[in-house]
């Protein structure tokens, strides 16, 4: 069976909250993919830190990232829980530094502020969601998906753990913990080329059913049924299947281009078109397991190139045909459920 290609590049996704300390350089080195370094996307950690009880420094915040800058391809504004005032301070604030963060809107904010950080940033991240049901979140994503495009805006969907909407959508951008509940709670997400399914660790019977699979993207099913796949090889797993899981997005969406029209937030020159997938995790451990899995995948027989091809040059995200797409969403999710957020 045909191997599928993939990216060769990691996209892992870390916070202030929990790598404040970690040697980033170090952790880049470690996750660079034959000389290709990987896309690190930083976050505050924010709701992590805002869960907890912790509270972050905007101006400790803004000297980690000038101290890690050039191992960054791109980091998120300081956001404040339940205050989009205090999250628009802060990103002011980052900006004063020197900085250019990835702004974010909550999706239970005022939808003009929105509008406003479209008109002066060609990207922006969505906040907020985690939690939400994805048919609740629909009407939104959809609303600020068409309204972003109003202005060549793209969008980042921070914690966006549903594949519903990246599937209807052209997020340029997602991240999502989801890829650890292998190592974290014994269930193995592995993506078989049409859907995700989940083998739980230890069940003869799930990891024969799918281990076809398996054995394609270079793992022996049965060190995941006797106990001999330890934490670095189901990570290894994981992360492969969201890398196909993106590929299987890019082709179905189009590749998502991120406009060069001059405005802010700042993202490194290199990074390519979208989607892409980041994966996040508060353990640096688990993200150079992962690395190991792609060397290993690719050292097998896997594609060595970038995956920009497996879109088949199809550069769909043209904006009447995506906004006409885009439509067609809208027209059969009217009837899921009222938008979240405010609808004026």
């Amino acid at each position: 069976m045909h191997r599928p290609t993939i990216a060769g590049r990691l996209r892992p996704l870390i916070s202030y909250h929990y790598f404040r300390t970690a040697d980033i350089g170090r952790l880049a080195d470690q996750l660079s993919i034959h000389e290709t370094p990987p896309d690190i996307f930083a976050d505050s950690g924010a709701f992590s830190a805002w869960t907890q009880g912790v509270e972050i420094s905007v101006d400790d915040y803004a000297g980690w990232l000038h101290q890690w800058h050039d191992h960054l391809t791109v980091y998120c504004n300081l956001d404040v829980i339940n205050d989009p005032q205090g999250t628009d301070i802060n990103q002011r604030a980052l900006e004063a530094h020197g900085l250019s963060p990835l702004p974010v809107w909550h999706v239970r904010s005022d939808r003009k502020a929105f509008s406003e950080l479209c008109e002066e940033y060609r990207y922006v991240a969505l906040g907020g969601m985690v939690g939400t049901p994805w048919r609740r979140l629909m009407p939104t994503l959809i609303w600020a998906m068409q309204e972003s495009q109003k202005y060549s805006t793209v969008l980042h969907g921070l914690g966006l753990t549903s594949n519903e909407p990246l599937k209807q959508l052209p997020f340029y951008s997602v991240d999502s913990s989801s890829w650890g509940s292998g190592f974290r709670y014994g269930n193995v997400r592995i993506y078989d080329g049409r859907r995700y399914v989940t083998a739980k660790l230890g069940d003869a019977a799930d990891w024969r059913k799918h281990s076809s699979t398996v054995k394609r993207l270079g793992f022996d099913p049965i060190r995941f049924v006797n106990g001999e796949a330890k934490r670095d090889e189901i990570a290894a797993l994981s992360a492969l299947s969201t890398m196909i899981y993106e590929a299987a997005i890019r082709k179905r969406i189009g590749l998502v281009p991120l406009p060069d029209d001059g405005r802010k937030p700042y993202v490194r020159q290199d990074t390519g078109d979208g989607l892409l997938q980041f994966l996040a995790d508060t353990d640096p451990a688990n993200h150079v397991f992962a690395a190991g899995g792609l060397r290993q995948y690719l050292a097998t027989g896997g594609a060595k190139d970038d995956l920009y091809a497996a879109a088949n040059g199809a550069r769909i995200y043209l904006a009447g045909a995506v906004q006409h797409d885009i439509a067609n969403v809208a027209d059969h999710t009217n009837s899921l459920t009222t938008p979240i957020g405010d609808s004026s």
